[in-house]
C-alpha cells in the first residue's frame, strides 16, 4: 500500500575451512582489518595463523591473506585479561 519494504542481505558462512580469507574472518569472529594488521607485524607467524595467496603458487608479501580460523581461536584464547581503563579506575 505505499511503503517500501527495506530489503537487506546477509552473507551466511555456513561451515568454514581450515583456511578463511580476510573477509570471512572479519565476519566471523568481528576481528577489525587493523586489528589484523598489526597481528600479523608483531604476533602472528606466516604459515601458522596466516599466509598469503597466489593464483600462481608463488605469492608476494603484498598478495592477499588467508587465515587459519583454528590458530585464530588459539590466538584469541592466550589473550590477557583486558587492563582497567584510567577512566574505570577513576570512578572506584
Amino acid at each position: 500500500m505505499g511503503f517500501e519494504q527495506e530489503s537487506s542481505v546477509t552473507n551466511l558462512i555456513v561451515n568454514p575451512g581450515k583456511w578463511v580469507s580476510e573477509a570471512q574472518l572479519m565476519a566471523l569472529k568481528g576481528i577489525k582489518k587493523g586489528t589484523l594488521k598489526k597481528a600479523r607485524a608483531q604476533t602472528f607467524l606466516e604459515g601458522r595463523e596466516y599466509r598469503h595467496v597466489s593464483s600462481d603458487g608463488q605469492p608476494w608479501d603484498n598478495s592477499p591473506c588467508f587465515y587459519n580460523i583454528e590458530e585464530i581461536d588459539h590466538w584469541i584464547e592466550r589473550q590477557s585479561m583486558a587492563r582497567p581503563s584510567r577512566k574505570a579506575r577513576e570512578s572506584f
